[in-house]
């Protein structure tokens, strides 16, 4: 392919939308460690403490922060799936490559 085929992607990210990405990883990851390590031991202490039964609430939390965690997740995933769509779509559409005499893909 010569240099006049290669098209380069006109999306830039902003350093904002950078930023909240990693806030958001950094997130999803710590709930996931509340979830498995700080909620459990959290419920049991009240358990013994106050001496009730605490399994539907804390199912009920658990729920609850699953959601969360889904919710931000399928986010995240959304506006990056969003990000190399509109890339692909540049990059196919721009009209910088002429697609009848473009060599066929080859499978190896």
């Amino acid at each position: 392919m010569d240099e006049e085929t290669i098209v380069e992607p006109e999306v830039r990210i902003d350093p904002d939308k950078e930023e909240i990405d990693i806030r958001l990883l950094l997130t999803i990851s710590n709930l996931s460690n509340f979830t498995t390590v700080y909620i459990p031991r959290l419920f049991k202490q009240f358990s013994e403490a106050f001496l009730s039964d605490m399994t539907n609430d804390l199912e009920t939390l658990m729920d609850v922060v699953e959601q969360l965690d889904t919710l931000l997740l399928g986010d995240y995933i959304k506006r990056k799936a969003e990000i190399i769509s509109e890339i692909i779509q540049t990059g196919v559409f721009s009209g910088k490559v002429d697609w009848l005499t473009a060599p066929k893909p080859t499978g190896g």
